[in-house]
């Protein structure tokens, strides 16, 4: 049952960040490998999670993760 999706639109490119950030998320489970990442080489980018995170830890984590790819926190 899918119960959150998370997504944000803008001309920078997320996905990969997030997909690494989520990854390593305490929790995280990779129910499908492989699912929307053909096109590259993250382990997936649909992610399970028993407990839901919430959305400030995913943006706290996401934002220290695009500060150490050289981007700003407004990117997450």
């Amino acid at each position: 049952m899918l119960v959150a999706t998370w997504y944000r639109y803008g001309r920078v490119r997320r996905e990969h960040v997030w997909a690494r950030v989520l990854r390593d998320m305490t929790g995280s489970s990779l129910p499908l490998p492989g699912f929307g990442s053909s096109d590259c080489k993250c382990d997936s980018h649909l992610f399970y999670f028993p407990t839901l995170p919430t959305l400030d830890d995913l943006g706290a984590k996401v934002s220290c993760a695009f500060r150490d790819v050289g981007g700003t926190a407004q990117n997450w």
